[in-house]
């Protein structure tokens, strides 16, 4: 009987292995799938534009396997993403604090220094940016990062003189167009001051550094109407429709000023036409219109509905329900195109003017830069049927 207990125990053995074994495969099984479908439920928020659910079962997620350096640092983005930048912090200073390699450092530096932005923290973000990078690429992202700061805090010389310094490592959007908007934002406030002489300096330094600058050449153009000087006005705001076609809706007062209208109708004409080719604008076609109706409204009324058949408009509609409802004799008629003219005129009121083409932020006041999502010449005139 010994005997054979004795030959059954190393099966007793194996067996019970077996049952552990598979329990602990089952185990695993059941946490791979879990974190599987933790993933897809993710994925689905994210998909789904719920981005607060999203970050809540990611970051549940991330807590599973936070052990190593990458995990941390994506927890941590989960939390800055949800608002918890407090617990974001944490970790990044946890990091720190870590004996790792000196490039893990510095990227939770500049990851610690993006918290710090995020609550407001500008001097102590500043701080860990301007530490010496190993990496490269790293080293550009803090030159950016700071950059975007010095803007927030309107902090101008601090962020020229990073350009200035590391103007060979920085793309040309920064050496050249940022660094003009920012000259024009000292020339803003310089002429706000009432220092005019010193804001004329600021803007022809823009106008240098970046020679496609629309916004300098608009300001300038405008100071120099202002004190009577047209020509010159005159040669720099023609440049709008050749850097920035779009532009030509908002340089359109400041050309109507370098005339001395209406004896100068005929050369404005030309001017306006010339621009028109380079620039497919409503408003251009509006201002031709209204130079014409001086002299014939039939000979404007004419052209606006031919611009109509080649660029359907509702300010084009607008315009032309305006001259048929002039000339109209008929009560019926005229009240017919009355309620014509309030609809669309509504309508057109309804609809945004200006246009961001880097987020799709949308106003009716034009915005040099876009307080949505801080960039540089990326609101537009909206074109198109409801707009120029």
């Amino acid at each position: 009987m010994f005997e054979l207990l004795f030959l059954l125990l190393p099966l007793a053995v194996m067996y019970g292995w077996y049952v552990g074994a598979r329990h602990e495969r089952r185990g695993f099984e059941r946490q791979e799938s879990s974190r599987a479908q933790k993933i897809v439920s993710g994925v689905r928020f994210l998909l789904a534009n719920k981005k607060l659910k999203a970050t809540e079962v990611l970051a549940d997620l991330l807590h599973v396997d936070s052990e190593n350096f990458d995990a941390n640092l994506a927890l941590a983005e989960v939390y800055r993403a949800r608002g918890d930048v407090e617990k974001a912090i944490g970790i990044h200073r946890h990091l720190l604090g870590s004996s790792l390699p000196r490039i893990k450092l510095e990227l939770a530096g500049y990851e610690l220094a993006k918290d710090y932005i995020a609550v407001g923290m500008y001097d102590d973000a500043l701080k860990l940016l301007q530490e010496p990078r190993y990496d490269d690429e790293l080293r550009i992202k803090s030159l950016k990062l700071m950059i975007k700061t010095c803007q927030k805090l309107g902090d101008w010389d601090p962020a020229l003189e990073i350009i200035r310094r590391n103007g060979p490592d920085l793309t040309e959007k920064y050496t050249s167009s940022y660094r003009a908007q920012f000259i024009c934002e000292k020339a803003k406030e310089s002429m706000g001051a009432g220092r005019i002489p010193e804001g004329e300096v600021y803007l022809r330094q823009a106008l240098h550094a970046d020679p496609r600058c629309s916004r300098a050449a608009i300001m300038l153009s405008e100071l120099l109407c202002s004190r009577g000087d047209l020509e010159e006005a005159s040669g720099i705001i023609a440049m709008i429709p050749d850097s920035s076609p779009g532009m030509a809706m908002i340089a359109l007062p400041i050309l109507r000023r370098c005339f001395r209208l209406p004896a100068e109708n005929e050369r404005y004409m030309e001017v306006l036409k010339l621009w028109l080719e380079k620039a497919d604008s409503a408003s251009l076609i509006l201002e031709i219109a209204s130079v014409l109706e001086q002299y014939n409204q039939q000979e404007a009324e004419k052209y606006v509905l031919q611009a109509i058949r080649h660029k359907p408009n509702l300010r084009l509609f607008e315009r032309l329900t305006v001259y048929q409802l002039r000339s109209a004799r008929d009560p019926s008629a005229r009240e017919s195109l009355s309620m014509l003219l309030n609809l669309v005129s509504t309508e057109i009121a309804m609809h945004k003017t200006y246009v961001c083409a880097s987020c799709g932020f949308a106003s009716k006041i034009m915005f040099w830069n876009c307080p949505s999502c801080g960039e540089w010449n990326s609101i537009q005139p909206v074109r198109g049927l409801d707009g120029d």
